[in-house]
């Protein structure tokens, strides 16, 4: 395993992380926005479904980022 795949993957899950933490935000601003629940245990429901999907876009950003990263790095520097 070579130093710039390795340093590739890093730099990747940091800029996935912070692609996801945007992109992330912008989308549950909006998704708020929308939000017609009635009461109090439909809200609940909602917030429940926006942070599932934080949580998988923050996964697959990261992990994308990670694989990206580190395949960019070991194919540009060995």
């Amino acid at each position: 395993m070579s130093v710039a795949a390795l340093a590739g993957a890093a730099l990747g899950a940091m800029l996935g992380y912070l692609n996801a933490s945007i992109v992330s935000r912008v989308v549950i601003k909006a998704l708020e926005a929308t939000d017609r629940s009635q009461n109090e245990t439909e809200r609940a429901d909602y917030r429940a479904r926006i942070r599932l999907f934080w949580a998988i876009v923050h996964g697959v950003f990261i992990a994308g980022g990670i694989a990206a990263g580190y395949a960019l790095g070991r194919w540009l520097f060995g």
